[in-house]
């Protein structure tokens, strides 16, 4: 099962699930009941009120939350058909949806962290930052990143990076990689994902993520800040903050799989 980090998200999405499956539904239901008194707002408004300010779903503190809740429900769902996962991969955010789906955290405090991990991102300065993917591999944008504040934000394939940093510092880059004829487009982002520009929030998170007890995943998960598979001793305050901050290893989690388990 792969878990999606933002970006994907859009306004009713899976409203057809929400629908026509009861499952759907009453794992929808759940969340939303258990998020209300820390989030304050209604997660099924923001993914499928019509009447509601249909721009919300896009801003971090909804983004995340409503991506963890329809990401659960539909693994419950493809579960609950027979579909079960070997292994579980999640890009960023979604590797929050992975360990709850392989209970190495239960529903109630998973959603506790991804609440409280939208909302600190939202509190930092709002389009100081800026991202853009970039169609070429680890090696070859390296040189590019030497001397500038820009990170690496995520490795997504052999040819496919994301770099992360000050808009302005994006701007100069895709001018450099355009003289260079390689392929790289601006991401439509509130902030700077994956880079320096997250360090003010980390010892917060940390502190926050260090209250929750984890268990040892009963499914294979693989982690985007190690590239391998999630041991209980990774879990804490520690690797949650590293996994806001540092690069997302997505091809190596993917790498990792083909490589372990014949996928």
């Amino acid at each position: 099962f792969l878990f999606t980090d933002q970006s994907a998200q859009y306004h009713v999405m899976y409203k057809n699930y929400y629908d026509t499956f009861d499952l759907f539904k009453t794992i929808i239901h759940e969340c939303n009941l258990i998020m209300q008194p820390f989030l304050n707002h209604s997660i099924k408004d923001i993914l499928w009120n019509e009447d509601a300010d249909k721009n919300q779903i896009n801003q971090t503190q909804f983004t995340q939350p409503g991506l963890f809740v329809v990401e659960y429900a539909l693994a419950k769902l493809w579960m609950s058909f027979g579909v079960q996962p070997n292994v579980l991969i999640g890009h960023s955010i979604g590797e929050i949806t992975a360990l709850a789906i392989a209970d190495a955290i239960s529903l109630k405090d998973a959603l506790q962290i991804v609440v409280a991990r939208a909302a600190l991102m939202q509190s930092l300065p709002v389009g100081e930052g800026g991202m853009a993917s970039v169609f070429c591999t680890e090696d070859e944008i390296k040189p590019f990143l030497e001397n500038t504040n820009l990170d690496l934000a995520a490795i997504n394939a052999t040819k496919n990076c994301t770099v992360s940093g000050k808009k302005e510092d994006i701007v100069s880059l895709l001018e450099k990689l355009k003289e260079q004829k390689i392929k790289a487009v601006s991401l439509n982002v509130s902030h700077a994902f994956h880079s320096s520009l997250m360090q003010p929030i980390l010892e917060k998170f940390e502190e926050f993520a260090n209250q929750f007890s984890f268990k040892q995943p009963t499914n294979t998960v693989l982690s985007n800040v190690h590239g391998k598979e999630i041991k209980l001793e990774d879990l804490n305050g520690k690797y949650f903050a590293n996994h806001i901050r540092q690069t997302v290893l997505f091809a190596n989690n993917i790498l990792f799989a083909e490589n372990e388990f014949q996928i």
